[in-house]
């Protein structure tokens, strides 16, 4: 019995159909990339600063620890905070918020920062989140938290040395810059970053 030689020739892709395959995959990914690429790029704002409206169910009145404040920042830019105030603090915290949400969602952490420190608080809401006016940048949350700052020192009457600067996340860069321009002399970072790209991928 004679075995029959198969010929391997015909088991072969031909180099055409795997160029063919590998050039489509490729602009496919390619594409993708591009896609994902341009995404990122429109919607960098957002990812960084994903603004929150402000919620209609926080209401401070009377007889609340916490009071709403307006001041405005050097640029024009009305500004909104809360502020808890103590007959004799021990200390008056300034408090910075991350790029997520507004001082609205932070009321409770204020009213814990004030009773367990025997503190007044003000607590920021940057521009273009909560009921605060304009659109969030780099230079101008600097120029917020300068405004609140000013705030306490100006109309307040607080001696800087008293201050603390609380700041977390994307506040703590800017918390840190304020007390290094002011001369603040107590500074809490909580949860920082290398860069605002890292923001954006940890949000």
């Amino acid at each position: 019995m004679t075995a029959t030689k198969t010929n391997s020739n015909q088991h072969r892709i031909p180099w055409a159909t795997v160029w063919t395959i590998s050039w489509k995959t490729s602009r496919c990914l390619i594409i993708a990339y591009v896609v994902v690429l341009a995404l990122l790029l429109v919607f960098e704002k957002q990812l960084v600063y994903p603004l929150e409206l402000w919620d209609p169910q926080v209401r401070f009145g009377e007889g609340s620890s916490l009071q709403e404040v307006h001041f405005s920042a050097s640029d024009g830019t009305k500004l909104h905070a809360l502020y808890g105030q103590r007959d004799h603090p021990r200390v008056v915290i300034l408090y910075l918020h991350g790029n997520g949400g507004n001082i609205g969602h932070r009321a409770g952490l204020l009213r814990f920062l004030s009773s367990q420190y025997d503190a007044s608080v003000l607590g920021v809401s940057y521009r273009g989140y909560g009921k605060s006016e304009g659109q969030p940048t780099e230079n101008g949350l600097s120029l917020d938290a300068e405004a609140a700052l000013e705030y306490l020192l100006e109309k307040e009457r607080v001696d800087v040395d008293r201050i603390l600067i609380v700041s977390r996340s994307m506040g703590a860069a800017v918390g840190l810059k304020l007390a290094i321009d002011y001369s603040v002399p107590a500074l809490c970072i909580e949860s920082t970053f290398t860069s605002l790209p890292d923001v954006a991928a940890r949000h």
